[in-house]
């Protein structure tokens, strides 16, 4: 079986607007486009590692959207300049994200994983900033968490993927990383215990 993460970001920005307003901003430096992939098999097909103790879950119910588009939905499908663009609700962003990790931590230590035990976190891409921003908040070394955002930038669905591809190239047999994913649209997280074969 497959799993297939891709975004295409890019097209939610309108270049003639970049200086009126913030999101269009946002939208030129976070919104990436990439394309990652995971072939996964039976827990006893080898070789290869193990995803276990695979969670998800959100804390946005009765809150606004962190970001959102405006138009090219069902209900409005043409934009107005014909542009679609991702408005921003930059400060709520901020404001949830550290509990969107803080939830996935939580929900992993539950299942037997802990952020002091495993020898890398892949977090979500958001930026190349995310090991240093999160190290203090789960008390952990940054140099533990995997970030590739910095060379590769905001992949989207696809960052995940992107940075385990690039990590499991260097792991020994064993060793273990906690994914944390993170998502502001409305307020949504998840992850897996990834053990390498």
């Amino acid at each position: 079986m497959g799993i297939v993460g891709s975004e295409t970001g890019s097209v939610y920005f309108d270049p003639r607007r970049a200086g009126d307003d913030v999101s269009q901003l946002v939208n030129l430096l976070m919104m990436g486009d990439g394309a990652g992939a995971i072939i996964v098999g039976p827990e006893d097909s080898k070789p290869g590692g193990r995803i276990s103790r695979n969670f998800f879950g959100q804390i946005g119910l009765d809150q606004e959207a962190g970001f959102a588009l405006a138009a090219g939905g069902s209900d409005r499908p043409w934009a107005e300049g014909g542009v679609l663009e991702f408005e921003h609700d930059l400060q709520a962003v901020r404001n949830a994200g550290p509990d969107l990790f803080h939830h996935g931590v939580a929900i992993a230590r539950s299942l037997g994983v802990r952020v002091q035990t495993v020898e890398h976190i892949i977090p979500h891409q958001a930026n190349g900033r995310m090991a240093e921003l999160l190290g203090p908040f789960l008390g952990v070394e940054p140099t533990r968490i995997f970030v590739n955002a910095g060379r590769l930038g905001n992949t989207g669905s696809a960052a995940i993927w992107l940075a385990l591809a690039e990590l499991r190239s260097v792991l020994k047999p064993e060793e273990s990383a906690l994914v944390l994913g993170a998502e502001a649209t409305k307020y949504m997280f998840g992850g897996f215990h990834y053990v390498h074969g």
